[in-house]
């Protein structure tokens, strides 16, 4: 009787240290974590090394090895830059640790702040799942619609590409119908939207 007891307190304290564990991986960075450096509009540095990819979202390309520089990338870059460059962030996991480049896929969060949705809901950034949607996508998937029915995005020039499936390479719009313009009116904003020729 007195080892069935010992035996069973055993297992409650191995349970509990494995739940404490998983916890702990599982939160990631309970604990908010300075961000060194932004990289691009997805993607910060830690202060510990660690390299962190927004989670479900994705912008034009600022520093990709062999792509160049994409429309709009530097207004996205500039905003996360703004959003959380020497901040505090917490970093919250979903399904996926990591992606093929070894860095870590991640909610961001300044306080209640959720940066992967303030990007695509102001049009710096799109909702994209890599086939392996974390448990905030169709969320995030919903702001990007509400953004491009609200004429929200990135701005430049006094021009914008928009598409609920945004690609924008070199300046050109991929699997996009539309170029849609940005004109100032005193006491509001109107858009207009013409369409491009087919892709050859």
């Amino acid at each position: 009787m007195g080892s069935d007891l010992i035996l069973n307190k055993v297992i409650i304290l191995i349970i509990a240290s494995i739940s404490v564990l998983l916890f702990i991986s599982c939160s990631d960075y309970a604990n908010p974590v300075l961000v060194q450096r932004v990289i691009d509009g997805d993607t910060i540095l830690l202060e510990t090394g660690e390299r962190v990819r927004y989670l479900d979202i994705d912008t034009p390309e600022t520093v990709h090895p062999t792509k160049p520089v994409q429309c709009f990338g530097t207004q996205a870059y500039l905003r996360n830059k703004e959003l959380v460059e020497n901040k505090y962030v917490t970093l919250k996991q979903s399904n996926t640790n990591k992606d093929q480049y070894g860095r870590l896929l991640r909610y961001v969060y300044i306080e209640d702040l959720f940066i992967n949705a303030v990007l695509v809901s102001e049009g710096y950034a799109f909702a994209k799942d890599y086939n392996n949607p974390g448990h905030l996508y169709e969320e995030l998937k919903s702001l990007e619609l509400n953004a491009t029915k609200q004429g929200c995005g990135n701005n430049v020039n006094n021009y914008m590409l928009i598409s609920t499936n945004i690609n924008l390479l070199g300046g050109m719009a991929e699997r996009t119908n539309a170029l849609v313009l940005k004109t100032s009116i005193p006491a509001r904003v109107s858009w207009v939207r013409i369409p491009l020729p087919p892709p050859r």
